[in-house]
């Protein structure tokens, strides 16, 4: 089951490819007037710095996708498919954040066997962005690409079919 998940993904993944753009949060999504109003004056964390992003971008050799509330998990070790999935990522303050919001799933990135970097990713159509951890709290927020939306919109669009 697994294998074909996996399988699944890469295809998503190569699907995906075509798109650049980059986005802030999802296309035609806006928050309600009380949550707007409910975290107005919570500012999310600085946005990962790009020598970051860069660094996971070259060196990463495995990403695991741990979804709370799907029946399934994703592992990545193809290079290709691990830099297209560091394209979802926009180096750029979410204008969305909510520290309300459920977290979708956890991204964790490896390399040689080592965390570099552990993420939140945030996707509600009210709260949608990523947020970095280290040593339990978040110390760094980003947005999503608008490849970075269609890929978790698939996920989703999966995950009801099963």
């Amino acid at each position: 089951m697994r294998f074909v998940i996996n399988l699944l993904l890469i295809g998503c993944l190569l699907a995906c490819n075509n798109s650049g753009e980059r986005s802030s949060s999802l296309e035609g999504a806006s928050a309600s007037a009380s949550d707007q109003s409910k975290s107005a004056n919570v500012t999310p964390p600085p946005a990962i710095p790009t020598e970051i992003l860069l660094d996971v971008y070259e060196n990463c050799d495995y990403i695991d996708f741990i979804f709370p509330n799907l029946p399934f998990s994703i592992s990545q070790e193809d290079k290709s498919s691990i830099q297209q999935t560091m394209r979802h990522i926009n180096n750029v303050q979410p204008s969305n954040y909510n520290p309300d919001c459920p977290y979708f799933a956890q991204q964790i990135f490896q390399e040689n066997g080592e965390i570099v970097l552990d993420a939140k990713i945030f996707f509600e159509p009210t709260c949608t962005y990523y947020l970095f951890y280290e040593n339990g709290l978040p110390v760094y927020s980003a947005s999503f690409t608008n490849e970075g939306i269609e890929f978790y919109r698939k996920i989703l669009a999966q995950a009801q079919q099963m």
